[in-house]
């Protein structure tokens, strides 16, 4: 049976995806689902999908024929896939195992119930008062899609500034979400 995934690639132009590539990346799927488990978001597994299928395409276009697909496609799709998870909407579905399972849940379901709804704005209003006033304009724009050049001219600062201020944000954001640890504590002597 062909993923649904696969099945429905369309190219720019709303083509099918070439068979040859829609093959090589369902041979690819269950690889990759092994190697990032954070992609079980449909969404998030769709885009990567689709930027991977467009990146071969063009190679293909510019070049001929991948010799070596299966290989080549791979290596595409965990780039892909990894830049992906580096963007801010993949690190916090790394991030936390409960957050993670029920937006997996929700989008799997299609409509998200009420209750879901105030939970995951209850979530993000206490996601960002754990910020500093800095990080959380920063964060908040860059939520919305700005850039980190968008960013810095809205707020008259560097883009360095910008891109430290937004590491900052992420690291205090995961550490927030992280499941909480067992401190381990250190033998005192004989």
């Amino acid at each position: 049976m062909v993923e649904p995934h696969i099945a429905g690639l369309v190219d720019s132009n709303g083509r099918p995806v070439p068979e040859r590539i829609a093959t090589a990346l369902g041979r690819l799927l269950p690889q990759l689902r092994r190697r990032f488990p954070a992609l079980n978001d449909d969404m998030l597994l769709t885009r990567v999908l689709d930027e991977c299928s467009e990146k071969l395409i063009r190679r293909e276009a510019d070049y001929g024929p991948i010799d070596r697909l299966h290989a080549f496609a791979w290596v595409t799709l965990r780039n892909v896939a990894i830049s992906e998870m580096r963007r801010g909407y993949g690190r916090v579905l790394q991030a936390s195992d409960h957050f993670r399972h029920d937006y997996a849940r929700s989008t799997t379901h299609g409509v998200q119930s009420p209750q879901e709804v105030m939970e995951r704005a209850v979530l993000w209003k206490e996601m960002l008062s754990a910020l500093p006033w800095k990080e959380r304009r920063v964060f908040v724009r860059k939520a919305r899609g700005m850039s980190s050049a968008e960013i810095a001219l809205d707020l008259r600062c560097s883009t360095s500034s910008v891109d430290t201020t937004l590491s900052r944000a992420k690291r205090r954001l995961r550490k927030l979400l992280a499941p909480s640890r067992p401190q381990m504590s250190l033998p005192t002597g004989p």
